[in-house]
């Protein structure tokens, strides 16, 4: 594992609340499901700063930030949620998400 300065964290930070902020601009929002087969909106995360990552599960750097990204949501004082944007089954993100203890929306 590499380690990162503070200062860059907190860089990596700022550029994903500009691009939470930019996706959030969008209109009309956008309707996700879970992988419960769950309707999720992102009206469900008003309140505070919302991340959204889109991720494929082939992706090895995506893969390595699953992780990272639930630690952040884990901090509180930002929402996450992870998209999938390959065809992937709920089952098969179920799985993922118990591989890398992933609680966020998947």
């Amino acid at each position: 594992m590499v380690r990162v300065s503070a200062r860059v964290q907190e860089l990596k930070r700022i550029c994903w609340l500009i691009v939470a902020g930019l996706l959030t601009a969008c209109s009309p929002a956008p309707q996700f499901t879970d992988s419960k087969n769950l309707p999720v909106a992102l009206a469900d995360f008003a309140g505070k700063p919302l991340l959204v990552n889109y991720f494929a599960p082939w992706c090895a750097p995506c893969l390595r930030e699953l992780p990272l990204l639930e630690a952040l949501a884990r901090e509180g004082e930002i929402a996450v949620v992870m998209v999938n944007y390959d065809p992937t089954t709920p089952a098969e993100l179920r799985k993922l998400a118990g591989q890398y203890r992933i609680q966020v929306p998947l």
